[in-house]
């Protein structure tokens, strides 16, 4: 006889990177809270160094949630391709693709089933959101476990819904059809920016115990350039348009500074960060943006990002670079819920997730295959500095454009 679960708090668990593209210009409502926030969350699947790419590959004909599985390569990267708004958020009357289906309580009512007499309400269920790859089943398959563990825990019962996109999810989120979510860094942002009605609960951690990067602007030591206010007429390399460490956090915290860079000389599209520190080396820029860990060894580039990479690949040498600005800490992407759930459940959550690399490191990995640290608790002041995201109007910004040559920023043979 098959067990029956007890009905499911609402979680949602992202373990992918964020999808982007250009969006849509012209009239808006300025009271949508997304309006800063242009690239797509739908399916485009960006490439790793978050150049978007690809075409977003919908739902199949039975409605299973699917998502180019090409995004899970820019997970944990400082080029993560940033979360925007396109097109218009689900409202209660017009629910989005992932509309997660009623619990049984909610389809029987409050008559039971059939025959049956009126029964007492169970608790209602925390539901989980997983954005799904191609391979739907496998990533359930993978997630099962936490919803018996943290349904145990909770002494309530956990579903884990499969979504096809950030976009659905946020919707969800704001909708509250689901208590929570597991984000990626500028997805935390627009969904927090969309309801203020999150809190961050836990966080992954890299291998080499950071929990967040910054974006930053680099020069040559001899390029006489010794701060960012000094890069009016100055050709700048940056990486792909939705890159959220390797050019929008830079674009958006030189304008809370009062800096134009609509007054640079150009800004050039060097396709991602490596290939923009590249620019400083072949003499096509004179400044580079770029992401770091910003912690370690100095002359290794520190402990990882755009500059570790070309350090280890001998490509540059840190006592030629300089570090002309750095954006506040950009914190990984962290499990929020809903601030109303109940303080209790929040802290069992949060335990629970703490000890997930210790106890059950093949969950962990799975939804986390690019953080390899473990979870650590998170704050909401943590976060502070994603307001920049949401605050500037980066995509209204008259930028003097230019390519860079694509050989002479190609990782070399």
């Amino acid at each position: 006889m098959a067990r029956r679960r007890p009905a499911p708090v609402v979680v949602a668990l992202v373990a992918a990177a964020i999808v982007a593209s250009a969006s849509s210009s012209g009239a808006q409502d300025r009271a949508d809270p997304l309006r800063f926030l242009k690239p797509t969350l739908d399916g485009d699947a960006p490439a790793p160094d978050g150049t978007g790419v690809g075409t977003r590959p919908g739902l199949p004909a039975d409605g299973t949630p699917m998502r180019d599985p090409r995004a899970d390569a820019a997970i944990g990267q400082g080029d993560e391709p940033f979360a925007g708004a396109a097109g218009q958020v689900a409202t209660p009357d017009q629910p989005g693709n992932d509309e997660p289906p009623p619990t049984r309580s909610e389809a029987v009512g409050e008559a039971g089933e059939a025959g049956e007499p009126p029964s007492a309400e169970p608790p209602r269920p925390i539901r989980l959101g997983v954005l799904a790859g191609r391979d739907v089943a496998a990533i359930m398959a993978a997630v099962e476990p936490v919803t018996v563990d943290l349904g145990r825990i909770l002494g309530r019962a956990v579903e884990i819904l499969p979504m096809s996109s950030y976009r659905a999810m946020i919707d969800a989120q704001t909708q509250r059809r689901i208590d929570g979510g597991f984000y990626s860094t500028s997805a935390y942002a627009l969904a927090e920016a969309s309801c203020r009605c999150l809190e961050p609960i836990v966080a992954p951690t890299a291998l080499d115990d950071t929990s967040a990067y910054h974006a930053i602007i680099v020069a040559r030591q001899d390029s006489g350039i010794g701060s960012a206010a000094e890069l009016e007429g100055r050709t700048v390399a940056a990486a792909a348009a939705d890159s959220v460490g390797g050019r929008r956090m830079q674009l958006a915290g030189l304008l809370a500074e009062g800096i134009d860079p609509g007054l640079f000389a150009s800004l050039l599209d060097a396709g991602s960060s490596e290939g923009a520190v590249r620019s400083l080396e072949t003499g096509e820029a004179d400044a580079a943006f770029a992401w770091s860990s910003l912690a370690g060894d100095l002359e290794r580039g520190y402990s990882r990002g755009t500059l570790a990479d070309l350090v280890s690949n001998d490509e540059i040498a840190m006592r030629d670079l300089a570090v002309i600005w750095r954006s506040p800490p950009i914190p990984h992407g962290p499990l929020a819920v809903l601030s109303s759930i109940e303080e209790d459940a929040k802290r069992e959550i949060e335990s629970y997730f703490l000890n997930l690399a210790a106890e059950d490191p093949e969950i962990y990995d799975a939804l986390n295959p690019y953080y390899a640290g473990g979870y650590i608790a998170a704050e909401p002041g943590n976060y502070r500095g994603l307001d920049l995201l949401t605050s500037q109007e980066i995509d209204s910004l008259d930028l003097p454009r230019a390519s860079a040559d694509p050989a002479s920023n190609a990782a070399p043979q």
